[in-house]
């Protein structure tokens, strides 16, 4: 490995032994072999330490730093406060890549001088085995492959096009620096301040239109899986892109598409809580407070991309605890019946075309041919 790796592949873990494995060992196999793995052990209690020392004693192009337990923020710029490399990328431990993902992933930022570079994640689903489209993490309608874009191009959809993650986009290190991005230091949502704050200061955005990353669901370690041990984190981690946005003079460019994310995003939070007491202490807050921090109290409706979203910005503020909730559950009503009605034109559409001359016509022709292939 050179003392100046073209990539610094920065890995934060914690109590992640059971899958820790399958991602090193997935970026390892890189077919781009110019590159540094920095793991970062969180103070994990299992094996997880161990297991890394193990296998970076192995492969002279992994190291390990061991700290104490200061979550996924400070993990991540630990490791960003040794990287060597030309790009960065950030993985989580328990995803996996593919072999390609640094090759494409930098020749595109090469190719094109951009500061990010955003590629297709899908799922793994860590119970059934199963692999589904994310279709979401990577808007191309939006930022088209085949061009380089800017932050300009089409600010409203800036965050809705490439989502908060760190793991679906690799950065160009001498921008990260200029633009002195660090890692929010909160349990949760840590990737949300880097992430959003890269997409609006970046120069150039080129994107790679394929599937590069998985990304692991239905584990039950993962961050996700226990937001209820810190319910706001996400939301003051809005509030400070908002404030460092201000600062560099970038927030007026990005503010409707912003304010939207940040919208939708509390709202999804506050529905995706499984404890009384922190749908309590996230609602509360954001009533008293965070609305206002983040200047959804005063958008008009016409602002909003979704006339729902306002709907339901309005009763967070003004509602109490328990209508709040009725008024949610009416919500969620509603969509289940849209939903419902979507199904039942979709199947009437169905018997339509079966009963149609078309469709009989073109199983007639069919049948000689089915019946030789036995269907």
């Amino acid at each position: 490995m050179s003392d100046t790796p073209l990539v610094s592949v920065i890995v934060p873990a914690y109590n992640g032994e059971r899958h820790i494995r399958q991602c090193v060992e997935s970026v390892l196999a890189q077919t781009l072999a110019d590159f540094e793995l920095i793991c970062v052990n969180d103070g994990s209690t299992d094996g997880t330490g161990s297991l890394l020392d193990d296998m970076a004693a192995r492969d002279d192009r992994m190291r390990v730093i061991h700290q104490e337990n200061k979550g996924e923020g400070a993990a991540r710029n630990a490791g960003l406060d040794v990287a060597r490399g030309r790009y960065l990328a950030f993985f989580d431990a328990d995803d996996f890549t593919e072999p390609q993902l640094l090759e494409k992933a930098v020749r595109r930022a090469e190719e094109t001088g951009a500061d990010v570079v955003a590629y297709r994640v899908d799922s793994y689903n860590d119970e059934t085995g199963e692999t589904l489209p994310m279709p979401w993490s990577l808007d191309a309608d939006a930022f088209p492959a085949d061009r380089v874009s800017s932050p300009g191009d089409n600010p409203d959809k800036l965050f809705y096009a490439f989502q908060n993650w760190t793991w679906n986009k690799l950065f160009r290190s001498s921008f990260v620096q200029a633009s002195g991005l660090r890692f929010h230091e909160v349990q949760r949502s840590a990737d949300l301040y880097f992430v959003c704050c890269a997409l609006a200061q970046a120069g150039r955005v080129a994107t790679v239109d394929e599937v590069l990353y998985h990304y692991r669901v239905n584990n039950p370690n993962s961050n996700i899986a226990t937001n209820e041990r810190a319910p706001l984190d996400f939301y003051r981690s809005f509030v400070a892109v908002k404030q460092h946005l201000e600062n560099v003079g970038r927030f007026a460019a990005v503010e409707r598409g912003f304010k939207n994310w940040a919208a939708e995003s509390v709202l999804y939070n506050l529905c995706s809580l499984k404890a009384r007491g922190a749908f309590e202490e996230l609602r509360r807050e954001m009533q008293q407070r965070g609305c206002v921090e983040l200047g959804l109290d005063a958008m008009k409706k016409a602002e909003f991309f979704d006339p729902r979203t306002y709907d339901q910005v309005r009763h967070l503020l003004c509602d109490d605890a328990d209508d709040f909730l009725f008024f949610l559950l009416r919500e969620t009503n509603r969509r289940m019946e849209e939903q419902k009605n979507d199904a039942l034109r979709a199947w009437r559409e169905v018997e339509e075309l079966r009963a149609s001359k078309t469709y009989r016509v073109g199983e007639a022709v069919l049948k000689p041919a089915k019946k030789i292939l036995g269907r």
